[in-house]
């Protein structure tokens, strides 16, 4: 009711600061994956591109890791999963009265996307001519 038709929804959506907490990457992978075993839900994790963790989290769905409480290395996650790259442009902050111009910066921002394999086709979230997928090259290069 009152929505708009291309409005998305969401189930859940969790927020957690992993920059520099690789220790913290284990109980989020649990409790999405374990959300998303049981759903045909959509994760995407945002963060710096440059944070090594934000792509240690990405390579652990893509490809599994270890898991310290099994002792053993976990699959996989099923269904899709890839990196969007984005520059997030900002100005710094400068008082009204200043004379000084505003200094543009950018960030850049690393969007982990995965599409439960659940999902048919019709639920898949279709990426834009805006949407930039990364490479390894991509990867390599993020200082």
């Amino acid at each position: 009711e009152g929505k708009a038709l291309d409005q998305e929804v969401f189930d859940i959506i969790l927020g957690a600061d992993v920059a520099y907490y690789f220790f913290l990457l284990r109980p989020l992978m649990d409790a999405v994956q374990h959300y998303m075993a049981y759903s045909d839900a959509t994760c995407l994790i945002v963060g710096q591109a440059n944070r090594e963790s934000q792509w240690d989290l990405y390579h652990n769905i893509k490809q599994g890791c270890y898991n310290p409480r099994t002792d053993l290395h976990d699959a996989p996650w099923p269904g899709q999963t890839s990196v969007l790259l984005y520059n997030l442009y900002s100005t710094e902050w400068v008082e009204e009265s200043s004379a000084a111009p505003a200094t543009m910066t950018s960030v850049p921002i690393a969007a982990i996307l995965h599409q439960n394999a659940m999902h048919n086709d019709g639920k898949r979230i279709r990426l834009t001519p805006c949407d930039y997928v990364a490479t390894k090259q991509d990867e390599d290069a993020i200082d």
